[in-house]
């Protein structure tokens, strides 16, 4: 493992870029009046930012440690996770999001009211409540402490993530949905960057495609791995990935309630498509960096660690203090993003049709208090994951049991 030294230079760049994104995201909370405002931004947003937002959300930390750690130990085929979803966004332009923009619903519950009951809305309701801070947001939060914690070892895990909840979730409080699709579009943005960086330098140390296919794992180098696998047998994308794809896409309150922002169905259509083109290179930028990690640090302690690793190798003072500050950013890009989401549907789907009678200003309030109430909770959570194998395999233990019945429910219900 190298010396992850972190110089003055390197802390300055990621400081100055914490301070400026949460800057703009207070700036931004001047505009709420109402819940309408908070959640869904004035239905006005347009394709770029939807398209960037959706991706960056996607792109976080467990994104960059954990695609590039499987990428490590075992090959390419989790890049599977990432290509199905370019279909499912296709599809989901295509065909889904008509049905949602025209129903003019806030959150994936409510469209469920309107085609089933009540009853289905509040079990979806607190189903994604429940998996949205416990998988979501606290997997991101646990991904990122372990990250911090190579740069500062004496700082005990619980403090770690407890400042990365805090920096995540202070600037939602007061900013809403607008200011989480702003400051995600600016840090995606950052997440390419960076991200290419990493797989040019690295590539630079291999020297040739060949060099990377021998630094894979045995039959690591391929998306269909044979049935038998430990891993990704190949059936499983078709009977598995791309399941989780559209649950994660289409059906997910937090990711689907950016694309209920849109302006109109033709930003909706445009968006999606963005942020479908955005998952192919992430086989370059996430998965290929881990493969060719094995080549640099052949027996490294821990796979989740091998893109922090690259870092500190590859790259120079002050590009340090860049891919730390895209860390930050992928972190709160995903932190935003759920904890805004998980707000929004116990505001809509459980208080206001209870509670007809409070005032917009209330509910606001209400809105506020709540995404400080989960950020709490995601924290406490988040250390509990360090049970689990890895990030990846954290997060595919409980989708890959849960993920098909809401499928089914929501397709069968549209079509």
């Amino acid at each position: 493992m190298p010396d992850f030294d972190v110089t003055t230079p390197d802390f300055t760049i990621a400081a100055l870029y914490i301070i400026i994104v949460m800057g703009i995201g207070i700036w931004i909370s001047r505009s709420h009046g109402d819940t309408n405002s908070y959640f869904l931004g004035g239905r006005g947003a347009i394709w770029p930012v939807i398209g960037i937002s959706m991706m960056s959300a996607n792109l976080s930390g467990t994104s960059f440690a954990g695609l590039a750690g499987a990428g490590y130990e075992h090959g390419i085929a989790v890049w599977n996770y990432e290509w199905t979803a370019t279909l499912v966004l296709i599809f989901f332009s295509l065909f889904v999001l008509p049905f949602y923009l025209r129903s003019k619903v806030s959150t994936m519950p409510e469209f469920l009211e309107r085609r089933y009951d009540g009853r289905a809305r509040k079990v979806f309701a607190a189903f994604s409540v429940f998996t949205a801070i416990l998988i979501d947001s606290a997997g991101a939060l646990f991904a990122g402490s372990l990250t911090l914690q190579l740069l500062f070892p004496d700082m005990p895990l619980w403090t770690l993530i407890a400042a990365i909840a805090f920096l995540g979730g202070l600037y939602v409080i007061f900013g809403g949905l607008k200011a989480v699709m702003i400051t995600d579009t600016i840090q995606g943005v950052l997440l390419i960057v960076v991200g290419t960086i990493i797989f040019f330098m690295t590539f630079w140390q291999i020297g040739s495609w060949e060099g990377v296919r021998q630094a894979a794992p045995e039959g690591g180098f391929t998306i269909a791995p044979p049935a038998d696998d430990d891993f990704f047998p190949w059936p499983g994308i078709f009977t598995g990935a791309i399941w989780l794809s559209f649950y994660y896409w289409t059906t997910n309150q937090v990711v689907v309630q950016k694309v209920l922002a849109a302006k109109n169905v033709n930003h909706g259509r445009w968006g999606l498509l963005l942020a479908g083109a955005f998952q192919l290179p992430f086989l370059f930028i996430l998965v290929l960096p881990g493969v060719m990690g094995r080549e640099i640090f052949p027996e490294i302690g821990d796979q989740d660690q091998i893109w922090p690793a690259l870092v500190f190798v590859l790259l120079p003072e002050g590009l340090r203090g860049l891919a730390l500050a895209a860390l930050v950013a992928a972190l709160m890009s995903t932190v935003d993003s759920v904890l805004n989401g998980s707000a929004s549907l116990v505001v809509n789907d459980f208080v206001k049709p209870r509670k007809k009678h409070w005032s917009e200003a209330r509910m606001l309030m209400l809105s506020r208090v709540l995404v400080g109430v989960f950020m709490v909770l995601a924290a406490i959570w988040a250390p509990i994951i360090g049970s689990f194998g890895g990030i990846v395999e954290y997060f595919q233990s409980f989708l890959g049991y849960i993920t098909m019945p809401v499928v089914v429910v929501f397709l069968g219900g549209l079509f």
